[in-house]
């Protein structure tokens, strides 16, 4: 990156040298040939022959990442509860709250056990669940610009429901 930006400087000077008469023309005239090639090389070149080179090298895939995914989701998950048993304690009189969110995080730790099988009725409920919550947040995003249209909200509060919407789509496509 620093070789590409000290070129392109490098080239810029030598045409401003040549444009204000500081500096010989035929001088920069050879230099600027060179600079145009090593561009060209090192982008085009490397950029074109890239591909190919990770075809020959025929890398796989070992499914670390993933099995990484699984592990990070399932230790949060098991944080998750664990902090519930804890809330439960400290807020004893939030438990309807407490044993919703605990329910839901044990619900999910069912689903984590069969994501990798997508055969399995668990991992196909779970697909069913997120096209449900999905189905949910687009009625709300509907529901919001209508009210908008209607002028019974402002742009403003309109935005700000949006970005809470659009907050929970990425998480329910974290989870998809």
């Amino acid at each position: 990156r620093r070789v590409l930006i000290i070129t392109a400087a490098a080239g810029l000077s030598c045409l401003l040298s040549t444009l204000l008469g500081v500096a010989p023309t035929s001088r920069l005239l050879a230099e600027v040939p060179w600079d145009v090639l090593v561009i060209l090389v090192t982008l085009v070149g490397q950029g074109l022959t890239l591909p190919w080179v990770l075809r020959r090298v025929n890398l796989k895939d070992d499914g670390s990442e993933e099995q990484e995914r699984a592990l990070a989701r399932t230790t949060s998950n098991d944080a998750a509860l664990k902090a519930l048993d804890r809330a439960l304690l400290r807020w004893p009189g939030h438990r309807p709250l407490v044993e919703n969110l605990a329910q839901s995080f044990h619900h999910r730790a069912e689903h984590l056990a069969d994501r990798d099988d997508p055969e399995t009725d668990s991992e196909a409920e779970r697909i069913e669940h997120l096209a449900i919550l999905r189905s949910v947040v687009d009625a709300q995003r509907e529901a919001v610009i209508r009210l908008r249209d209607d002028a019974a909200i402002n742009d403003e509060v309109l935005r700000e429901i949006e970005r809470e919407l659009d907050l929970e789509e990425l998480r329910l496509e974290s989870e998809a």
